[in-house]
Order: structure tokens, then sequence, then C-alpha cells
């Protein structure tokens, strides 16, 4: 195994100036794009004046984060190539949806801001509060790790303990980071730093994995997989390959349709957009990234459990990094990774915070709210969104994959919304009562959650947990609907 290895312990003076002069460029554009926000509108949908083909890199840049680049590595580094069946789930799903326009054009059509706006306008106030609580639920806890996995690989990269004390400092300090960047301009600089973050990380993982591809060579990586895990590292329908046929299905809802097209955070690209054709080209063009999102970390992973032998899939991928990058290099991907980290977080912080003041408080207080008191109470929630991030990420306990726990906290609100979606918008007899029924069996994903698992001795795993609940959500979704229909409620797709 030829592998030239320029092995230090952190990065190095030039990488920490690298990725200084980043932050510094990143902050400046936080404050300058903070002077375009002037509305609501402004600030949650960037104007809805967004072309394609940068909705494109946003799209690819939001999803393709630190913790995505982690959570996939990890998956690859534990499984194999056997993995890679998400992203060709990924892609062709994204492709289909952009072909189509499935779900995203009709939302788009409506020109709501959240989803739960999209509630109200198909099923009445008491669907949209519902909805808003248990999405909020989901997305905040599916949050919960961002903090600590983008904390792990700091630590790592440079040469810091990356638990108890040490951890907790560097959480604090990246969330700061993140708070401060995210208060100021809104989506407008979100939309903005995805592009900058989505050439810069492509370009620092494809240099990442053409060392380890030249150090290792492809016969390395197979036969190295070979040698521990035999054919079933490349089958991920085998009952050993740590998936089966069940979790490849759930695959196709989380990776697949979940992803692109119920996914809050995802589906605000939809909502940025001028027109129908523009969603239509945006998603079409964005089945590549997405693609590319798990095919390059899970790559990077596999060929990092050749190179490094088995250990902790979560620092892998940056273990692997600090022995074949040389400096200069290192601080690229540093750099890149926590652009990554900024659109993420400032994505999803936006996201869960609007969804809390426009679809909870607002509908409840009966009162009219200017957009200035609007944006005031989101950043105030921005921020104990960030704290719940820091305490959460601190103190949980689960043995799943980050990915697995991603997908299961993310099944309280999507397992529900599938149906409430889809029914909402092409099925004139969905009702009210049909959809609040959907959206409160979405809380059964709880189950799938592995401490849960390990208190109440469930014997299911967190994938066939998941597809149980969307069967029980459609069932609930169509029954409701057909017993007590709603005749105040109008057919909207």
């Amino acid at each position: 195994m030829a592998v030239a290895l320029w092995y230090t312990n952190h990065v190095g003076v030039l990488d920490i100036a690298i990725v200084l002069i980043y932050l510094f460029c990143v902050i400046g554009i936080g404050v300058l794009s903070s002077k375009k926000v002037v509305s609501m509108v402004d600030y949650l949908v960037a104007g809805r004046r967004i072309s394609p083909y940068l909705g494109v890199a946003s799209l690819g840049g939001t999803e393709l984060g630190l913790i995505t680049v982690m959570y996939n590595a990890q998956k690859g580094f534990s499984a194999g190539l056997s993995a890679l069946h998400m992203a060709i789930i990924a892609g062709v799903v994204t492709f289909m949806v952009g072909q189509t326009g499935f779900i995203v054009v009709p939302l788009r059509r409506l020109k709501v801001l959240t989803i739960p706006e999209f509630y109200e306008q198909r099923f009445g106030q008491s669907v949209r509060v519902l909805g808003a609580i248990v999405l909020v639920l989901a997305g905040v806890l599916n949050m919960g790790l961002f903090l600590k996995v983008a904390a792990i690989f700091v630590s790592v990269m440079f040469g810091w303990d990356p638990t108890g004390w040490p951890l907790m400092i560097c959480m604090s300090a990246l969330l700061m980071m993140v708070l401060a960047y995210t208060l100021l301009g809104g989506m407008v600089s979100v939309i903005l730093t995805d592009f900058i973050q989505f050439v810069l990380l492509s370009l620092a993982l494809i240099i990442f994995v053409g060392f380890l591809y030249v150090g290792l060579g492809w016969e390395a990586i197979v036969s190295g997989w070979m040698a521990v895990h035999g054919a079933v590292g490349f089958n991920p329908f085998h009952s050993n390959s740590g998936f089966g046929l069940s979790y490849v299905v759930w695959m196709v809802v989380t990776a697949g349709l979940v992803s692109i097209a119920i996914w809050p955070t995802a589906l605000s690209r939809a909502l940025v957009l001028p027109d129908d054709a523009a969603v239509k080209k945006q998603y079409t063009l964005a089945s590549i990234p997405m693609m590319a999102r798990f095919v390059i970390p899970m790559v990077i992973g596999a060929m990092a459990f050749v190179l490094l032998g088995p250990g902790d899939g979560l620092v892998a991928f940056p273990t692997a990094a600090l022995q074949v990058l040389p400096l200069g290099f290192l601080g690229v991907l540093v750099a890149g990774l926590l652009a990554a980290m900024m659109s993420t977080f400032d994505g999803y912080l936006l996201c869960w915070s609007s969804v809390i003041v426009r679809d909870i408080i607002m509908p409840l207080s009966k009162r009219h709210w200017t957009d200035a008191e609007q944006m005031r109470l989101i950043r105030r929630f921005v921020v104990l969104c960030g704290v719940f991030m820091l305490y959460w990420g601190l103190f949980y306990q689960g043995s799943e994959d980050v990915w697995d726990y991603l997908a299961i906290t993310g099944a309280i609100y999507f397992t529900g919304a599938i149906p409430v979606m889809i029914g909402g918008l092409y099925w004139k007899r969905a009702s009210t009562v049909g959809a609040m029924l959907s959206l409160l069996c979405g809380c059964f994903a709880l189950f799938g959650l592995s401490p849960v698992q390990q208190v109440l001795g469930v014997p299911l795993s967190s994938a066939q947990i998941g597809l149980i609940t969307v069967g029980l959500a459609s069932a609930t979704f169509i029954g409701g609907s057909l017993v007590w229909p709603s005749t105040e409620c109008s057919h909207v797709g």
C-alpha cells in the first residue's frame, strides 16, 4: 500500500491563515448583505430573485455541509461502498422531481414563506399550528448533533482534545461565530455564502479524493474491503451489510423524496425562485450535486478505512486528511468545511426560528405583526435554537450513526408530512382531521431513537420503525379524510 504520508498532528500556520482570511470574507458578506434586508420576503426567501444556477449552488451548498461530509464519511468507513446506494437514490429522485415538478412547483405557486403556511391555506389554522409544532420538534432535535460533530472535526484538525471541556469550548466558539453571521443577513447572506462554500468545498474534497486515490489505488481500496467484509461490503441488499431491503426502501424515502422535496431547508430553495421553469431547472441540475454530496465523502470514508484500519468512523475523515494532505491544502479543506458548516447552520437556524414565530406565535397571538417585529423575534429564537444545539450535543448519548440519528429525528416531521403535503396538493378530498391525524402519527418515529429503543426494548430497526410510521400516517390520513371530510378547505394543487 504505497501511500505518501505528509503526516502532521494538526494544521499549520499557513492553514490557519487561509481559514482566517476566509472567515473574514464571509463575515464581510454578512455585513454587506444585511443592508439588503428590508422585509420578511428578503429575510426568509431572498426576495424571490434567485436564478436557478445560483439556486443549484445554494441547494448543493446547504445540503453539502460539514455534518453531511462527516456522517457520509462515517457511513463509507463503517459500511463500505455498499453505502453508495444512498447516492444513487438521491440523484435519481432529485432528477425525477426536477422533471415533473412534483410537490415543489405547486408549492412555489402558492408563494408561501414556510410549509405550515401551506397547511393553513389548505386545511386551516389548527393544522398550521400543529404542523409547525411537530416540525419544530423534529427540526430542532435533528440539528442537535450538528455543533458537536463540527467541533469534533475542528478539534481533530487543530490537535485539540475532542472530549470534555475542550470540546465544549470549541462548540461554544463555533456557535458564537455562526450566530453572529446568521443574525446579520438572513436568507440573502445564506444564498451568497452557499455559492462560495459550494465552489470552495467541492474543490477541497476533489483534491482530498485525488491524494487518497493516488496513494492507495482502486485495487487496494477494493481488496482492502474484500479482505474484511467480502462481497457484503458492496451489496446493500445483503442482510449482513448493515443495510438490507428495508433500509434501502427507507433511503428512497429519506435520502430521496424527503431530502429534496419535503425537508424545509431544501424545499426553501424552491421558494426563492421566480417561476415554475426555474424550479424545474434547478432541481434537474441539482441531481448531480445531490448525488455527489453522498458519493465523495463515502468514497473518502471507504479509503480512510483502508488507510487507517478499523476505528472510530466519525473521526476517520479528519484523521485521514492530516495524514495525506500537505500544509496549505489542509487549510483549504478546513476553510471549505467551515464554510459548509456556516451554510448549513444558518439555513437550519433561520428555518426553524421562522416557523416558531410565523406559524406558532403569530397565529396564536391574534394580532398584526410588522416585518421589523417578526425579524426581531426570529433572531431571538435563532439564539435559543443555537443554545439548544450546544446543550443537546453535550448530553445526548446515542449508539446510532449520525446519519441514522438525523433520519429518525427528521422522521418525526416528515413521516406525517408526506401524506399531508402530497394529499393536500393533489387530492381534493383531503381533510383537516386527516391532516391532523397524519401529523400526530409522525411522533411514533421517536421509538426509532437508540436510547428509547434500549429503555423500551423495541425489537425493530430505526428504518423499519420509519417505514411503519409512514404507512400508519398515510392510512390515518386517508381514513380520517374519508370519514371526516372538510367542506370548508379548498383544493390548491
